[in-house]
């Protein structure tokens, strides 16, 4: 117990107000949200100014930390994951991914050790048992794009803030499916996605950090070698510690239109 951390979050309190008026207001109203969520963001814009009120308390809110709690509930709602999820699919995706490729298989029962190793509260949880399904579940619903390292980290912090596996997969379905461009995990074009980022970024540098440009231009480093791919492929799973990386996951999942926040984190 002593290796966890579970004082109250200072954002707690807030969200707890917003969420007890949100509910208030349901109840007055007679309403009934949709099972599962828990802001009913989906109705503020069909609520005029009272609902625009409302998100941008709840965007003020996300900026500032999602507490710890309702991170699980609050990411799959607001990153729109409950549409696109499928009763008992998971479940049949375990079963068909026992017959996959045995060497994707293998590198996925590679990485899972090396996983989140400093993380107590991910042992405890059985997180690698956990770990490994939901990866052999993703390779039997994806063929087309196979097992990439990076996603056992991508998948690994999601099942921290997420411990049901279920719920994990379909996030991390819903991140490959509409967070990142299509086929950037495909396994015909390994890493075309990321050295496509790269460019990306270091065009950016070269727009807002012209002196930083002419440094990398002076060392020879080229737009490809400017970043590591690994800092996109895994959305900075492997390169921040576990609460920037929730913050910044916060913003990147469940504020609109905030695709490419990554850009804006790596530049910073």
């Amino acid at each position: 117990p002593t290796l966890t951390d579970d004082s109250q979050d200072p954002q707690e309190a807030e969200w707890n107000r917003f969420i007890l008026r949100l509910n208030n207001a349901r109840q007055q109203g007679g309403e009934q949200e949709a099972q599962g969520t828990l802001l009913g963001a989906g109705r503020f814009g069909r609520e005029g100014s009272a609902g625009r009120a409302k998100m941008e308390t709840l965007n003020r809110l996300i900026v500032g930390g999602i507490p710890n709690r309702l991170r699980h509930p609050i990411w799959m709602e607001l990153s729109n994951t409950y549409a696109i999820m499928s009763p008992d699919e998971y479940r049949h995706y375990l079963t068909e991914g026992e017959s996959e490729d045995p060497l994707e298989i293998d590198a996925i029962l590679k990485d899972v050790p090396r996983t989140l190793t400093e993380q107590f509260d991910y042992y405890v949880d059985k997180g690698h048992d956990k770990l490994k399904r939901l990866l052999i579940a993703f390779i039997a619903k994806y063929k087309g794009l196979g097992y990439t390292q990076g996603l056992n980290m991508i998948a690994g912090h999601l099942l921290l803030a997420i411990p049901a596996e279920d719920d994990a997969f379909w996030v991390l379905c819903n991140m490959v499916d509409n967070f990142f461009p299509a086929g950037y995990f495909s396994r015909d074009a390994p890493m075309h996605g990321a050295l496509a980022d790269n460019a990306v970024l270091r065009s950016y540098v070269r727009e807002l950090m012209p002196k930083v440009d002419e440094k990398l231009t002076e060392l020879d480093i080229d737009a490809a070698s400017t970043f590591q791919p690994g800092w996109h492929l895994a959305a900075l799973a492997n390169r921040l510690p576990k609460n920037a990386l929730q913050r910044v996951w916060d913003i990147w999942l469940c504020l609109p239109r905030q695709q490419t926040f990554l850009f804006n984190v790596v530049l910073a």
